[in-house]
C-alpha cells in the first residue's frame, strides 16, 4: 500500500472468530456421517468455545440454505480428500494471520476441482455476503455484548483508526469512502481474491477500504502472488496492515522534465534503502497500475502543484514585487516540508507533487548542499506571481466583500456568518 493501514484490534479480533468457526464446521462437515442442523447442534456442543451458543450458531447456519446447502453439498465429497483439502486451507488461513511467509496455492489452479470442493469454496465465500448483508448477529462471538458485526462496522472501525488517511490507501488518486444517508459507502477489497482463496473471504489481514478505481476498475481478481512465469511467495509481496510505514515514505519517485518544462514524465518507484521493497513496488505496480496512471494525469496533477506554488506565495509574504532567489528557495522548501509533514496521506495526489517539486527545486537551485543552481524560468515565475501578489489580494478582499453582502442579503432570517 502506499499509505499505512491500521487494523483495529476490535475487528480483528471478531473476523478471525468468524473465520476459525467456518473453517471448523467445515472441518466437521468433512468426517460427520450426517451433516444437519441437529448433527451440528452437538458437535458445536462439544467444542468448548460453542458449549454456550451450540443451539443458536446452529441455527443460524440452518437458517438460510445459502449457508447450509453448500455444507451438505461438501460433506458428498470422500472423507479423506475432504479432510486433506480443509486441513491446507486452515493451515494457509493461520499462516496469514500468525506469520504470513511462503506461498499459497490458488484454489481455481487446483487440477480437475470436485465439486464438493466448489461448494467448500461457495459456503467459504458466502460469509463474506453475509457480512455485507446483514451481519454477523451477536451469538457468534465470544462477548455476545459487542454486538452484531457487519460491513458498516467495520466501516466505522476503520476510519476511526486511520484518522490519518484521508485518501485511497493503494493508490493515493483519490477519496475510498463518502457518508450518505447516514451509512458509511465505500469499498471492500479482497487483496488476495476471494474467488482465488475462498478460505480468505473473511480473513481479517485481506480486507482492506480502496477506492473504486483500484477495487473495480484496476485490481479486480489479478493475484498479488501471480507472476510471469511462476510464483510469488507472501515475502514478496505488501499485505495489508502488516508494516508501520506505507511505501509512500519508503519510496521516491523518478520524474523528468524537458528542457523547456513543456511536458513531465512521471518514471517508476524506487526504494531509497535496500530491502525487499523492489518486489512489493513490483506487486503493487503490477495490480494497481501505479505509476502509469499518475502518467495519464499528469496535467491535472501539474495544475494543482502550479496552484499550491502561486497560493503559497500569498500565505508568509508582504512583498513589494521583489523576490530574491533565496527567499524563492525557502518559499518552495516550506512548501515541500509542508505537503510532506501535513498534508501526505490526507490529500490527493501529494506523493506524486513532492517528488515532482523536489525535482523542480533540484533544477532550479542545485543540491542542498552545492546551491550550485542559479535560478531559472520558475523563479522568474514566482517573480512574476510575486508582483500580483499585493494587487490580486486587494482584489480577492474586495470582492470577498461583495460575495459576503450578496450572501447574507440572499440568506434566511436563520443565517449567521
Amino acid at each position: 500500500m502506499m499509505h499505512t493501514a491500521i487494523l483495529p484490534v476490535i475487528t480483528k479480533k471478531r473476523l478471525t472468530e468468524v473465520l476459525f468457526l467456518q473453517l471448523r464446521l467445515l472441518r466437521w462437515a468433512a468426517t460427520a456421517g450426517d451433516v444437519r442442523e441437529d448433527g451440528c447442534r452437538a458437535w458445536l456442543q462439544s467444542v468448548r468455545r460453542y458449549r454456550g451458543q451450540a443451539k443458536q450458531i446452529a441455527a443460524w447456519v440452518w437458517g438460510s440454505e445459502n449457508r447450509y446447502g453448500p455444507l451438505e453439498r461438501f460433506a458428498q465429497g470422500p472423507v479423506d480428500a475432504k479432510r486433506d483439502w480443509v486441513r491446507r486451507l486452515t493451515e494457509e488461513a493461520h499462516r496469514v494471520l500468525r506469520c504470513p511467509r511462503g506461498g499459497l496455492q490458488p484454489f481455481f489452479e487446483e487440477q480437475n476441482a470436485e465439486d464438493w470442493q466448489k461448494e467448500g469454496a461457495a459456503f467459504l465465500r458466502r460469509f463474506y455476503e453475509e457480512f455485507r448483508g446483514r451481519g454477523f448477529p451477536a451469538l457468534l462471538f465470544c462477548n455476545p455484548g459487542d454486538g452484531p458485526l457487519s460491513g458498516q462496522t467495520f466501516l466505522d472501525a476503520f476510519l476511526r483508526a486511520n484518522g490519518h488517511l484521508c485518501v485511497c490507501p493503494a493508490c493515493d488518486e483519490s477519496s475510498f469512502h463518502t457518508v450518505a444517508r447516514g451509512s458509511i459507502r465505500a469499498e471492500i477489497d479482497h487483496y488476495l481474491p476471494k474467488s482465488v482463496y475462498p478460505h480468505l473471504a473473511i480473513h481479517p489481514f485481506n480486507l482492506i477500504p480502496l477506492c473504486h478505481a483500484c477495487n473495480s476498475w484496476t485490481k479486480g481478481d489479478r493475484d498479488p502472488l501471480a507472476k510471469a512465469g511462476g510464483r510469488c511467495v507472501l515475502e514478496d509481496i505488501w499485505l495489508p496492515y502488516r508494516r508501520e510505514e506505507g511505501l509512500s515514505r519508503r519510496t521516491y519517485l523518478v520524474v523528468a522534465t524537458t528542457a523547456e518544462r513543456s511536458e513531465t514524465q512521471l518514471g517508476p518507484i524506487r526504494p531509497r534503502e535496500s530491502s525487499v521493497l523492489p518486489s512489493w513496488i513490483e506487486s503493487l505496480s503490477a495490480i494497481f497500475d501505479l505509476p502509469a496512471r499518475w502518467g495519464r494525469r499528469t496535467d491535472m496533477i501539474g495544475e494543482r502543484l502550479f496552484r499550491r506554488m502561486r497560493g503559497y506565495l500569498r500565505i508568509p509574504f508582504d512583498t513589494t514585487g521583489q523576490l530574491s532567489q533565496p527567499e524563492a528557495r525557502g518559499i518552495l522548501e516550506e512548501l515541500l516540508a509542508t505537503m510532506h509533514d501535513e498534508d501526505l496521506g490526507r490529500e490527493p495526489d501529494v506523493f506524486v507533487m513532492l517528488w515532482w517539486l523536489a525535482k523542480l527545486i533540484q533544477e532550479e537551485f542545485g543540491l542542498p548542499e552545492d546551491g550550485s543552481g542559479t535560478g531559472g524560468p520558475l523563479v522568474e515565475e514566482l517573480r512574476d506571481w510575486s508582483k500580483e501578489t499585493a494587487t490580486r489580494a486587494e482584489a480577492l478582499r474586495l470582492r470577498g466583500s461583495e460575495i459576503w453582502g450578496l450572501l447574507v442579503e440572499g440568506g434566511s432570517q436563520d443565517q449567521r456568518f
